[in-house]
């Protein structure tokens, strides 16, 4: 029997892939079931041999060795019970598969599959490095980082992809550009369907992936590093942040050659690995003029973005008044049972509550990030009736449509 494992790369369309075919309803293919589309969390925590798996799943809640341990004896089981009973091709996808240093978690899963499996299909998507570097390092900051690296991430191809090569043979594994030139139907979760085999036309696509221009980078570049010594914005008030900065206007952002020649020389084996590979080239366009060489490149769009960015914040905080109801949701979160059983974990604290209350969201925006927040700790039934009160306030969001329809997966 069959299994395809899809193993990203990163920021190559992985969680439109997963939340389409972890929907799908075919006679032919089964989607391994675990506690999320995205594979990643559970396997590297599954077959890796770090004592508290996944570094995400502290922020689901499993913080002390006995949830882990805990966490690993269900799912595992689960894998298990499915590789035991399969009778279709299996399909797995995770984009952590394809990081560095995976060996032992990629030989693991592999004798796993084994036991039912004897033909594997690898698919790794490949984007362009320089493409790839812009994209990791906005999701970076956009997610609380506030240090300007770039070479931290450029991706080492052969390093990533070398021991998927060891592990399931040369031949077991595809590689295709993530590009919508030559895509099939120009689509990412389309080209996956026709390389597996899936005759079925995908259900609608999430892509929940938006990149920042860069006004809107460098304001929440600059916010970073000055509050970098205060601490990190908590949730809610990072989403208001990066939502008011999607509304400033600006160029589409991309590094310039000061710091892009440097990264292509030192890294040019890596680059002609994967050349080889695809059969293609790697080249990109040189930058355009005015991209940003430099961490002041940052600091001086910035600058010129407090007016911009002050009205920004009023569109998005038209609606002052939060209704009692979100605060009473979040502050509900404190009562929740932890992963252990006690009651003395809190999810939301009162001060995370106040800074709600103060930063003057929305009552459907704060619900929607609350839903979110619970979904990723594994109350998807809280979750789900929570969006649907944000749906009730804003029937027509489409943001909250989305969320709605991550929560279901």
């Amino acid at each position: 029997m069959k299994c395809v494992i899809h193993v990203g790369m990163h920021k190559t369309g992985s969680t439109s892939i997963q939340g389409a075919i972890s929907q799908l309803d075919s006679p032919d293919f089964q989607y391994l079931t675990l506690d999320n589309p995205n594979h990643s969390v559970a396997l590297r925590t599954l077959f890796g041999e770090e004592p508290l798996g996944h570094p995400r799943l502290r922020f689901r809640g499993y913080d002390k060795p006995s949830d882990v341990d805990s966490y690993r004896i269900k799912w595992l089981a689960h894998f298990e019970e499915q590789i035991k009973h399969a009778d279709r091709t299996l399909v797995i996808s995770g984009e952590d598969l394809s990081l560095e240093g995976n060996s032992k978690i990629l030989k693991n899963l592999k004798a796993a599959l084994s036991v039912r499996f004897d033909e594997f299909q690898v698919i790794a998507y490949v984007r362009r490095p320089v493409s790839y570097t812009e994209s990791a390092f906005q999701e970076v900051i956009k997610n609380g980082g506030a240090f300007f690296r770039p070479e931290l991430h450029f991706p080492k191809y052969k390093q990533r992809f070398e021991s998927l090569e060891d592990i399931f043979g040369p031949a077991a594994v595809t590689y295709v550009l993530f590009d919508r030139n030559v895509l099939s139907g120009q689509d990412v979760v389309s080209d996956f369907y026709h390389r597996v085999g899936i005759s079925q036309a995908p259900k609608e696509v999430i892509d929940d992936n938006q990149s920042l221009n860069l006004a809107a980078l460098s304001v929440i570049y600059k916010n970073r590093k000055i509050n970098s010594a205060k601490g990190a914005l908590t949730g809610v008030a990072n989403s208001k942040l990066v939502l008011a900065a999607r509304h400033l206007e600006g160029p589409r952002f991309h590094f310039g050659d000061n710091i892009v020649a440097p990264l292509l020389e030192a890294y040019r084996g890596e680059i002609e690995w994967m050349e080889q590979r695809l059969g293609v080239s790697l080249h990109e366009s040189i930058a355009p003029e005015g991209a940003c060489e430099s961490e002041q490149d940052l600091f001086k769009w910035a600058e010129s973005q407090v007016e911009p960015l002050r009205n920004a914040y009023l569109k998005v905080s038209e609606d002052k008044s939060l209704e009692p109801a979100a605060f009473s949701l979040l502050a509900s979160a404190r009562s929740l049972p932890s992963k252990d059983g006690s009651n003395d974990t809190s999810v939301f604290t009162d001060a995370f509550t106040a800074e709600c209350r103060k930063a003057g969201l929305p009552s459907h925006v704060a619900l929607r990030e609350t839903a979110l927040a619970f979904n990723r700790l594994g109350f998807s039934q809280l979750a789900s009736h929570i969006i649907d009160q944000a749906l009730s306030m804003n029937p027509q969001g489409e943001a909250l449509k989305k969320v709605k329809k991550i929560i279901a997966q």
